[in-house]
């Protein structure tokens, strides 16, 4: 990682409780990472609303999306990303979002984060210093495989 990371300093879960705050416990330790659940089997796609504060001076490199994955079991998560960069003083309620390219995540050991990074550049305008960038995760029922509550960590890199 060149540099970052920058977390999210504000997550709202959707209203239909397939995601929500997890704590995702190690099978061996007991150790625990708290993070962003989904549940075991999706009956419909759920969206994480997620906004980012970036730096006033960005690191170099292209800012991507960093998605850290972790279940007690094995399978494929369905991912998709749509965001938008933000500027103080303008609409946080965007009339539209610029979505990335589906993405699959796939948990092949149990128990493992799994790491999966998503270049942010579906915005015309990129990732800018000293503004907020809007996104929505939806977690798809498509190809979704994981039958187990899997747990996901998020971040913006710089790379």
């Amino acid at each position: 990682m060149a540099d970052g990371p920058v977390h999210p300093c504000s997550i709202v879960f959707d209203t239909d409780g397939l995601c929500f705050p997890n704590n995702q416990i190690g099978a061996t330790t007991g150790r625990v990472i708290a993070g962003v659940g989904v549940a075991d089997s999706l009956s419909g796609d759920t969206v994480l609303k997620l906004l980012f504060e970036m730096p006033q001076s960005l690191p170099t490199g292209t800012a991507k999306l960093r998605i850290i994955g972790i279940a007690e079991g094995t399978g494929n998560a369905k991912i998709n990303p749509a965001w938008k960069g933000l500027a103080t003083g303008e609409d946080f309620d965007p009339a539209s979002l610029n979505v990335e390219t589906v993405q699959t995540l796939t948990i092949a050991t149990a128990g493992v984060g799994t790491e999966l990074k998503v270049t942010l550049d579906a915005d015309v305008d990129g990732v800018n210093a000293d503004e907020y960038i809007y996104m929505e995760v939806t977690f798809e029922t498509s190809s979704w495989t994981l039958a187990v509550v899997s747990t996901f960590l998020f971040s913006i890199i710089w790379e």
